[in-house]
């Protein structure tokens, strides 16, 4: 690098000015300008998140469904009783929290694949004593050994008594990728409080089923439709109980009834 030496004692001549001409432009020796001007702009909007709406909506079940019920069976359609996952009777008389906090979830994906599939929402349904699980004369809870596991699940306007967590789906109302109708897969499994394990459920009551076609029939199908103000969901039902598509799942008159089982695999 060239240095430059200058005498301060002959700075008072006139010979001794430098020239800085007012046109001259400039010329940047790296990118900071251009950082500041555009890249900085152009980051600054891609950190900004989409504006994207999120206003829910709520859904009704279709056909006039005041009551949902959820029963426990096992292969051949007899019910489960909580015995099976080893809850006493005291358990249920003083609703101890081993009872109480164990429950149904009902988990709803975008799609039935489970390796390219994801989590929408959740439902959960804790456990109940309802009056199919009471000795009709004293109204007192049955024996663990002899009550069936059901969950009624009611309109909370159109029926006073009873739970209405899970009756109603709620989704959105301008969805930003898709338009109605739109197809949710719900699977379920049985969470025990008592020792923390996790069952599996089914709508499909079969004996020895395949493994490798498990995963094609373990959900149930919502749909989801939204027109002119009316927003219900469908539930795929098949009563012919032909072929994998069958699921266990009725419609009597205001009830919709849907039966899980524990998978039986081959």
């Amino acid at each position: 690098m060239e240095s430059i030496k200058i005498n301060i004692r002959s700075l008072g001549s006139q010979e001794n000015f430098i020239k800085i001409p007012l046109g001259q432009s400039f010329v940047p020796m790296d990118n900071a300008e251009i950082a500041e001007n555009k890249f900085l702009e152009d980051a600054i909007q891609a950190s900004i998140n989409p504006i994207e709406d999120y206003e829910k909506i709520k859904f009704v079940p279709y056909n006039g469904v005041d009551e949902i019920i959820i029963s426990l069976k096992t292969t051949g359609g007899a019910a489960l009783n909580y015995n099976s996952f080893g809850h006493s009777d005291d358990d249920l008389f003083f609703l101890r929290n081993s009872f109480k906090n164990s429950f149904i979830k009902l988990n709803f994906y975008d799609s039935p694949n489970p390796s390219n599939r994801r989590l929408a929402f959740q439902s959960i349904v804790y456990n109940q004593v309802n009056i199919d699980q009471r000795d009709p004369i004293t109204y007192q809870p049955l024996p663990t050994i002899t009550m069936p596991i059901t969950y009624r699940i009611v309109d909370p306007i159109r029926l006073r008594n009873g739970i209405s967590e899970g009756f109603y789906m709620y989704w959105l109302k301008n969805p930003q990728y898709n338009s109605y109708p739109i197809n949710f897969f719900m699977t379920a499994a049985y969470h025990n409080a008592l020792d923390g394990i996790i069952t599996p459920l089914m709508a499909y009551d079969y004996p020895n089923i395949p493994v490798n076609v498990y995963n094609g029939f373990n959900f149930v199908k919502y749909t989801l439709v939204s027109l002119n103000n009316i927003n219900e969901y469908h539930v795929k039902m098949d009563d012919t109980k032909t072929g994998y598509d069958y699921r266990t799942i009725s419609n009597v008159g205001s009830k919709l009834n849907i039966d899980f089982y524990i998978p039986d695999l081959l």
